[in-house]
């Protein structure tokens, strides 16, 4: 199947806003190849439609009854049919050629759509049973990680790996210069994510720039509640410490299509999650650093373990700190063009154009 023409709903569990994940730009992508796609935000206070561009929508809902999840399914399915006919009729539609859920926590039996094609797509661990409801009522079930696939492995769906992608705007030419504060001799470091997630090693990260006052970290991410799309969550004491640093610049969110343009001023990004237990096993910002060629010192990310020619990778995260110290005494040679066009082939491989590709022959 094709996704020309077609009318898409995706199920989102992060609003859209100013900062994107993978599910923002899959509506997009699939937007610019001329379907209309809907894009189904997470609860709020209201109902509307907003328009983003000509085949692209955004839907905010008033949820009818909070914990349907609680419920037997069979009451529960009562509960999201009712839900599913208020949001059609908010949209004027009688029905979806494709319903595409990242989400398992909001109408799992996605057949209540009658959709003629059914999606789950987990890009994210997900702690709950609920998951396997969602996938069992999925013509296709897609994952990013080989861990998820192995947690699915008893549903008996058609099952695939998909790698996250890269945006098309990371690939083309840059324009004007971002023109970066602090100061121009220093190495400057930069890290691209939503700072109010509790995935993140708050303390291994700011171990890290407090035993490097002479190197610049630059931090591109919401730090104020009202960019946050990403997350609940409204404040944050990482961000505040963050702020008190003399060596830490915080950007504020930025727009996507904005990225490349700063993401180029920088000698090499940082990655910093937890790792007991590891939280996310194949994070959607690596391939947007790798875009840039520059090297990245990222804590353990499991879909990397056999790609360390691409990044610099400790095991555990009390390794970072000496991994970043050699990185940086070695900057030339982890740059170096041969190894910068490594990183910027692998991205170019993973574009979500390249990913929407496999989705048709799979679907």
């Amino acid at each position: 199947m094709e996704f020309i023409n077609k009318t898409i709903l995706i199920i989102s569990p992060e609003a859209w806003g100013i900062s994107f994940v993978s599910k923002h730009h899959y509506a997009q992508e699939l937007a610019k190849k001329g379907n209309k796609v809907y894009f189904l935000n997470p609860p709020s206070d209201k109902n509307e439609l907003l328009k983003i561009s000509d085949n692209l929508h955004v839907i905010n809902y008033k949820n009818i009854f909070r914990g349907s999840n609680k419920l037997p399914i069979f009451l529960k399915n009562i509960v999201h049919k009712w839900q599913i006919k208020r949001i059609y009729k908010l949209i004027k539609l009688d029905k979806i050629d494709i319903i595409w859920s990242f989400d398992p926590f909001r109408f799992q039996n996605l057949n209540l759509w009658q959709a003629t094609k059914k999606i789950y797509h987990s890009v994210d661990i997900h702690a709950t049973d609920l998951e396997y409801e969602i996938a069992n009522s999925a013509d296709l079930v897609l994952a990013n990680t080989d861990n998820i696939l192995t947690k699915l492995k008893n549903i008996n769906r058609p099952k695939y790996k998909i790698n996250h992608g890269l945006a098309a705007h990371f690939l083309q030419e840059i324009g004007d210069n971002f023109e970066l504060a602090g100061r121009p001799a220093r190495i400057k470091v930069g890290y691209v994510g939503n700072l109010f997630m509790q995935a993140i090693d708050k303390n291994s990260c700011l171990e890290l720039i407090k035993n490097n006052p002479n190197i610049d970290f630059y931090f591109i991410g919401a730090n104020k509640s009202a960019e946050n799309n990403l997350s609940t969550r409204q404040s944050s004491d990482f961000i505040t410490e963050l702020d008190t640093q003399n060596n830490v610049i915080l950007l504020g969110a930025k727009p996507s299509a904005e990225l490349p343009a700063i993401m180029q001023n920088f000698d090499l990004f940082l990655f910093c999650y937890q790792d007991n237990p590891p939280i996310i096993d194949n994070p959607h910002k690596i391939l947007e650093y790798l875009s840039t060629g520059k090297t990245i010192v990222a804590t353990y990310i499991d879909e990397y373990k056999d790609k360390t020619n691409l990044l610099q990778m400790c095991k555990k995260n009390s390794e970072l700190l000496a991994l970043f110290q050699k990185t940086v005494e070695n900057l030339d040679y982890y740059n170096s063009n041969e190894t910068q066009t490594l990183r910027k082939n692998y991205a170019i491989e993973n574009t979500y154009s390249n990913q929407i590709k496999k989705i048709e022959s799979l679907l």
